[in-house]
């Protein structure tokens, strides 16, 4: 065989022989192009990590190497490894359409959308086809979470390359997070004849008729795409989610039941399995699962630690914290199983123990929100004064009137009209939500801002200026997790609706996907009101979720009233006290994410 034959086997996609040529033939020095169909094959048989290895090494062997250098950098871009993309990339020193188009994906990735809009721009300048440029306008728009802007640069996209089937994926794909279901299930099903084999497919076309009230229809075509794919976790969740709210709770575990039975055991699978028994509180069944597993899958550090949070769940304090500590010492750095063991030091007055076991792991998630969270518990019992850094009451929770946009006369009506629109995304006799703070109550489905309701898009106007005034007000600290990443550029990551009925809460929390949180409120019941001891249905700050006595602490409490908009950031503990009416508390809550 020679180097043709090599390039031949390539260009007919037999990876595999590829791969088994390069081990029997070829020897050190290889050329340049045997390292890029090594690397490739590796990619292709979705091998991704090797691949970025290979191409790696090479890279080192040909430094500055073009296409060495864009097979990587897009390589690493696939495995969202967005700053090794970079850092790779940058090493090109030629102004290319195609390399320019490739850093802006990968600054995308990085959140830093300035960035990526110039870098396309550059693209464009330097001959970069429209196509291509519509498309990553698109990219860029949705980074931002700016879906009216990405649809239309998509349509535009879609018009220069028609019957594509990514791309008129994608656009119901938005039309569906836009809240236009009908619009996305219709085009959906048109891609159906060609994608019906593709479990993807399958399961948002399910979760689009969801979105309807279309639950039978949902069934069908979640239980074709585990069909087509097994392990589909998603596709499992949302089935046992549907049965559940419907009340089928004896059919809330069939699909991964089924599963179980007729393939081999799976581990993310059973994590999944796990996750659904202790949500809906079935914590002897979930031991049960828990011990399966751990037979199962004997070495994997996930299902010993999973064990450990059941058995405290079922009061087997020894039990559980022999577990913990032993999951924690197999994966030292993986932060959950660090901050359950944290947990119980806290519990237990270990506060410096605790401490040093959360705070090196922020060399490594400088961003994780719990690490912060649970650190600030920590120093505020034993004096520290990183606390007051950290959470700064005064400082960091800061409420505001909901600007009243121009076509209304005051914020009263303007509330009104927020409030009778929000309500149409209740449904009567909705059932709380599984795995969220809400007790006593319901919460609504999806990104609300995304939904191109005049109302709801006024609402955004006025929050995002708000939310440029809380941002404007912040100090420079290049150390502080939330001000270190304050450019004034941001996006509203999640939004959503809580209705809480009489003596309806809270629980203590905080927002782990966060980085800036805070709620809108939209209805008060009169039984809420400044001057009550009690404090029914205010939201406090500093109270854990840990049940520490005497040494929890509310260090803030903020009564709320219709059209006031609270924002603090996401690592701060905050819950609700009841109340007690006839009327519900509606509040309109979101995450916001930086911008780069």
């Amino acid at each position: 065989m020679t180097a043709s034959t090599l390039q031949t086997l390539f260009q007919h996609r037999q990876y595999a022989k590829c791969l088994d040529y390069i081990s029997r033939n070829v020897h050190t020095p290889k050329p340049v192009g045997t390292w890029l169909i090594q690397g490739l094959s590796h990619a292709a048989l979705q091998q991704r990590d090797k691949a970025v290895e290979i191409l790696s090494y090479a890279l080192n062997q040909y430094p500055r190497h073009a296409e060495l250098t864009v097979q990587l950098s897009q390589l690493q871009l696939q495995n969202e490894m967005f700053n090794d993309a970079l850092a790779t990339l940058n090493q090109l020193e030629i102004r290319h359409p195609q390399v320019s188009l490739l850093k802006s994906k990968i600054l995308t990735g990085l959140k830093r959308c300035a960035d990526a809009m110039e870098s396309l721009n550059d693209a464009k300048e330097i001959g970069l086809d429209a196509l291509s440029y519509h498309s990553q306008l698109a990219s860029i728009y949705q980074q931002q979470a700016r879906l009216d802007l990405a649809i239309c640069e998509l349509e535009k996209s879609m018009s220069l390359k028609e019957n594509d089937f990514h791309q008129q994926y994608q656009h119901a794909c938005l039309l569906r997070e836009l809240g236009r279901q009908k619009q996305a299930l219709k085009e959906f099903l048109s891609l159906y004849p060609q994608g019906k084999q593709l479990p993807e497919l399958n399961f948002v076309i399910g979760c689009t008729h969801y979105d309807l009230g279309n639950y039978k229809q949902t069934e069908e075509y979640l239980e074709r795409c585990l069909a087509l794919a097994p392990y589909y976790v998603p596709a499992h969740e949302c089935l046992g989610k549907l049965r559940w709210q419907q009340g089928r709770k004896n059919e809330f575990l069939n699909s991964f039941d089924r599963t179980r039975h007729a393939h081999p055991p799976h581990p993310v699978l059973e994590r999944s399995r796990i996750a659904q028994l202790l949500v809906t509180g079935q914590y002897e069944q979930a031991l049960d699962s828990a011990n399966w597993a751990r037979r199962h899958f004997s070495e994997d550090a996930q299902f010993i630690h999973l064990t450990g949070v059941i058995n405290k769940r079922v009061g087997h304090d020894e039990q559980s914290i022999a577990l913990l500590r032993q999951a924690a010492t197999l994966e030292p750095n993986n932060p959950r199983f660090q901050i359950d063991i944290a947990n119980h030091e806290i519990k237990c007055h270990e506060y410096q123990s605790a401490q040093e076991r959360l705070a090196p792991l922020l060399k490594y998630f400088p961003d994780n929100q719990e690490l912060w969270a649970y650190l600030g518990i920590c120093w505020r019992l034993r004096g520290d004064e990183r606390h007051l850094w950290l959470n700064n009451y005064q400082k960091y929770i800061q409420t505001f009137e909901l600007p009243v946009p121009s076509n209304f006369d005051n914020r009263e009506h303007f509330v009104d009209a927020l409030k009778k629109t929000i309500g149409h995304y209740h449904s009567p006799g909705q059932e709380q939500p599984l795995d969220q703070s809400v007790q006593g109550g319901s919460q609504s489905e999806g990104h609300l801002l995304f939904l191109q309701n005049p109302i709801i898009q006024a609402y955004r106007t006025s929050l995002e200026q708000v939310i440029k005034e809380y941002l404007a007000s912040l100090p420079i600290d290049s150390s502080h997790p939330l001000c270190r990443h304050n450019t004034g550029r941001f996006k509203i990551a999640g939004s959503w609706s809580v209705k809480l009925a009489n003596k309806g809460f809270h629980t203590n929390h905080i927002h782990s996907q966060g980085w800036l949180s805070g709620p809108t409120y939209l209805s008060v019941p009169s039984t809420i009101h400044q001057g009550d001891p009690m404090r029914q249905g205010w939201v406090k700050f500093g109270e854990t979720c840990l049940g520490l006595g005497d040494r929890e602490e509310v260090a803030l409490a903020v009564c709320p009233k219709p059209g006031q908009i609270v924002l603090f950031p996401s690592y701060i503990w905050h819950g609700t006290y009841p109340f007690t009416a006839e009327s519900p508390r509606m509040t309109l809550p979101c995450d916001i994410s930086p911008l780069g």
